[in-house]
């Protein structure tokens, strides 16, 4: 559960961040026709429960909107858990999403 990347490294969490991280995604990225590939694919691993985005053979621009998609996320995590952010759960969800934002960000430096 997670998300695969091409040099074959990925973000690994537990289901719950993942659940968790699914569920933000598709809340952040709403309905933005940019973002509709994603929104896809993220459904369809919820539907068949895989939880896993595939990025291994996905084009800079695909693997560039993912990282947009997670900094939204990550900028916007405090607002969205406000009432929450004092328990253990969620400051563990949310330096995962801070590690994803890194691990994304490493590929376009390599670049």
């Amino acid at each position: 559960m997670g998300i695969l990347f091409k040099d074959n490294s990925g973000w690994g969490p537990k289901q719950a961040i993942s659940n968790a991280f699914f569920k933000d995604i598709l809340e952040i990225i709403g309905d933005k026709i940019e973002y509709q590939a994603l929104v896809n694919e993220i459904n369809d691993s919820i539907l068949f429960y895989t939880f896993t985005l595939d990025y291994r053979d996905r084009t800079d621009t695909e693997l560039f909107l993912l990282l947009e998609a997670v900094i939204i996320l990550f900028f916007e995590f405090d607002e969205m858990y406000s009432n929450r952010l004092d328990e253990e759960v969620i400051i563990v969800y949310r330096k995962s999403i801070e590690d994803l934002k890194d691990l994304l960000k490493e590929f376009f430096i390599k670049l």
